[in-house]
């Protein structure tokens, strides 16, 4: 039985194995380990000076906005093309929690609760990348707090190097990078003549370095903090949405218990097999754990995948979309990952699950069981950054 608790604000799952929190330490040891990071970046890396192009604080700046491209790139493209950065997410979810990717193996009644994995696998990865971005905050506010400190008690010097980089070219970089903060704090930025008195090959000692601080502390304030702030927040509502979902969820559970009331009902149930997959086995299984008319479609040709999404044509209705692989093959990231990003794409707002084909598999290595579990791991593992719920057909329902 699932129970939810208003007051603390917060999913309790009791009684099951789905974990949708992650351990409490995350919350202390990642923005912790932040602010010590960020702090230790400026004491170690900036030898008591400032180079203006080699500032700590603009490498940190330069790593958020590959962030922000990713994030975009993920939400609006085929999460294939930036998915690695986003792989720790879902690694850190599977380090906090062995006991899902012991679900995701087989062998638990918790399975057959397939919302309520969902949401508490949505809850779970919202929280910890809510703790992600306050951790580059506390980051950033490390690095700010190291350079107002050294600055004060060391007297820093800005100055410049560099090789390839003209006067004129530096300046346009540092008001590409500066200016809003010039804006803000009425700072101006030296023109071409007072920067290339300050480049460390002239012979001088550079200048005083208090003005560049509070550009770059304002820099980063509106680069790093309040974006960060604002995704912490954002995925902190995420997760309270699903919560309450999750609530309604349990209060359905324990009003109609009934097993009839248990499948979720949906108008369609689209099948789409790859590569010419006998969907069977598949869709006797959907027809166990849904309730709707089965729709079968065609199959996704190897090496059409996206002609065939491109004249695709969803169900009306509620519907539920399901890409149907065999167990044997060996999940790729260009294949197969590329499928479930376009079917995705084109359900919209409908839900998507994967069905795995269990059956070959099995009798091929009946007498290794050990075997046919670690591919359904292996499986699980690949799908767990796309969001989707494996289904096996070899599993009880």
């Amino acid at each position: 039985m699932i129970k939810y608790s208003i007051r603390q604000g917060e999913t309790a799952v009791r009684n099951t194995d789905w974990p949708s929190h992650p351990p409490s330490w995350i919350y202390r040891v990642l923005p912790a380990g932040g602010l010590l990071t960020g702090f230790s970046a400026d004491v170690l890396l900036s030898s008591g000076r400032i180079d203006l192009l080699a500032f700590p604080v603009l490498s940190l700046l330069l790593w958020n906005l590959a962030i922000y491209v990713l994030t975009l790139l993920k939400r609006f493209r085929p999460r294939r093309e930036g998915r690695e950065l986003h792989e720790f997410v879902p690694w850190l979810a599977r380090l906090c929690n062995k006991s899902f990717e012991k679900l995701h193996a087989g062998g638990s009644e918790a399975l057959d609760d397939l919302r309520t994995r969902d949401l508490s696998h949505s809850i779970l990865l919202s929280r910890i990348r809510a703790s992600v971005h306050l951790s580059a905050v506390t980051t950033t506010v490390g690095l700010m707090i190291g350079m107002y400190l050294q600055g004060v008690a060391f007297e820093y010097r800005a100055g410049w190097s560099s090789t390839f980089l003209e006067t004129d070219t530096l300046r346009i970089i540092l008001v590409l990078i500066l200016g809003p903060a010039a804006w803000i704090t009425g700072i101006g930025i030296p023109n071409v003549e007072a920067l290339r008195s300050l480049a460390w090959s002239a012979g001088t000692d550079g200048e005083i370095a208090t003005n560049w601080i509070h550009l770059y502390a304002v820099t980063c304030i509106l680069v790093v903090v309040l974006p960060r702030l604002m995704l912490t927040l954002w995925s902190l509502g995420t997760a309270r949405r699903r919560e309450r979902e999750l609530q309604v969820v349990s209060l359905n559970a324990e009003e109609h218990p009934t097993p009839n009331m248990s499948s979720p009902h949906f108008e369609r149930i689209c099948i789409i097999p790859f590569n010419h997959l006998d969907i069977s086995k598949c869709r006797s299984k959907c027809r166990c754990m849904f309730d709707g008319d089965i729709d079968d479609r065609q199959s996704v040709p190897y090496e059409k995948i996206d002609e065939y999404f491109d004249m695709f044509k969803p169900s009306e209705g509620s519907a539920l979309y399901v890409a149907a692989f065999d167990l044997s093959a060996t999940p790729e990231a260009e294949v197969h990952g590329r499928m479930i990003d376009r079917l995705k794409q084109a359900a919209g707002t409908c839900e998507t699950k994967v069905c795995l084909d269990t059956n070959a598999y099995t009798e091929r290595f009946a007498g290794y069981p050990e075997r046919v579990g670690e591919r359904k791991k292996s499986w699980s593992d690949f799908l767990t950054p796309y969001e989707v719920t494996p289904i096996f057909t070899g599993e009880e329902v």
